[in-house]
């Protein structure tokens, strides 16, 4: 996993110059799978090093399966966080199927 995330990140900065340069924004889509709390707080560490590089990245985030735990009020270690990077235009997305599979209430957590 944290190969993975080395992987995006580096990704992310190496097309920072290029999508810079060429005045498109950067749009970032991850995958939430993971209901480790190490990795929610990796993750969180991952949005601001992406936020600083390129201030103007379109970042969705979607959570399915354990890692919609990060997005729940009762669950989360980084609830705190999620709302400063949802300030900043970070999108978290809670998946139907998860929702539907877990009888969870239609709700806004962030």
């Amino acid at each position: 996993m944290k190969k993975m995330l080395f992987l995006l990140f580096g990704l992310a900065m190496g097309l920072g110059a290029n999508a810079q340069d060429s005045g498109h924004p950067h749009r970032i889509v991850m995958q939430l799978t993971s209901g480790d709390t190490l990795v929610h707080k990796n993750l969180m560490k991952q949005f601001k090093n992406m936020l600083e590089a390129a201030p103007t990245a379109k970042i969705e985030v979607v959570c399915h399966g354990p890692g919609m735990d990060m997005l729940m009020s009762d669950r989360s270690i980084v609830q705190g966080r999620l709302k400063e990077f949802a300030a900043k235009g970070v999108a978290f997305l809670a998946c139907d199927n998860t929702i539907r599979e877990r009888q969870l209430e239609d709700r806004k957590s962030v």
